[in-house]
């Protein structure tokens, strides 16, 4: 069985396998799909859960089958569905550290590597374009964090508009950047980079939520542990206790022990959420706007699945 933890999950091959996907599926209602996939007749499906799972797991018996466990809300939602049969394996992505999933083995997928991100920018809007200013594109790169999904939002923006150079790309994306428009920037269409984050954001606790938000506005590098104490007005031990929640839902990247910062796009939505409104200098911006609940945050973002 695998884990598989990370902002994005860039891809995922099906060989024999039965699927599941969806962070509101629970024991009780996601078997339905997968018993269909594994020949049963939706008109045969059992109704109750407990009698799916009795079935789901004779079904596997002496079977050779790999089981997709996609965008797991937290252990338990997927533990009933992890197969016992030697033949068969699990593997199960989340947005979160799964540490609690015993017999795990768990991988850490980070961003895309500088070329593996230029070479994604070459397949989705042709290598002449890349070629043609590769300093550009590198720029492009990394304004998008080597993430896939906002590589792809740049890259439908970038086809839809012939006449832009990949200089003047990089150039919009710099200023949005500085603005604090570059989730703006980052929407085309029913894509939308927001709906990318949004979930894991709003999965947080309240107190959480608020370091979240009152965090970003704190420093625009690295931030100590003290520093986070001193702008959430707590102990460094309750402090260093949310920063980890943030670290564990990939909304904070963490180097070493004790400093942690904001990847662009993380920083730009937290300041989002908290109220900042372009032009506003971080230092100016209304503290009590950041104190307000997760449940009125972003009402105007797209929500859904990862990109």
């Amino acid at each position: 069985m695998g884990a598989v933890g990370s902002p994005e999950v860039i891809g995922k091959r099906r060989t024999s396998s039965a699927s599941c996907t969806g962070r509101s599926a629970t024991p009780a209602t996601s078997p339905p799909g997968i018993l269909v996939a594994l020949g049963v007749p939706a008109g045969l499906v059992p109704v109750g859960p407990g009698d799916r799972i009795s079935l789901y797991r004779s079904l596997l018996t002496g079977r050779r089958v790999l089981v997709v466990l996609d965008d797991a809300r937290d252990s338990a939602q997927v533990r009933s569905l992890l197969p016992s049969d030697p033949g068969c394996a699990a593997l199960v992505t989340s947005r979160y550290r799964l540490a609690d999933l015993v017999g795990a083995l768990p991988l850490e997928l980070d961003v895309l590597s500088a070329p593996e991100a230029e070479l994604l920018l070459r397949q989705l809007v042709g290598t002449a374009r890349v070629a043609a200013d590769p300093q550009a594109a590198a720029r492009v790169v990394a304004a998008c964090g080597r993430l896939p999904p906002p590589l792809r939002i740049c890259a439908a923006r970038h086809r839809a508009r012939p006449g832009w150079s990949m200089r003047y790309l990089a150039d919009r994306l710099a200023d949005r950047l500085l603005l604090l428009l570059l989730l703006d920037e980052l929407r085309v269409g029913s894509l939308d980079i927001r709906a990318s984050i949004e979930p894991s954001y709003r999965a947080l606790d309240a107190a959480a939520a608020r370091a979240f938000r009152l965090l970003a506005t704190a420093a625009d590098g690295p931030l100590s542990t003290v520093q986070a104490a001193r702008a959430l007005d707590l102990a460094p031990s309750a402090a260093e206790h949310l920063l980890e929640q943030l670290v564990d839902a990939h909304l904070l990247v963490t180097d070493m022990p004790g400093r942690y910062r904001y990847p662009a796009l993380l920083r730009a939505f937290a300041r989002e959420q908290g109220g900042l409104r372009p032009g506003v200098v971080p230092a100016q911006a209304d503290r009590r706007s950041a104190e307000r609940p997760v449940a009125s945050a972003g009402s105007g973002c797209a929500l859904g699945r990862r990109l």
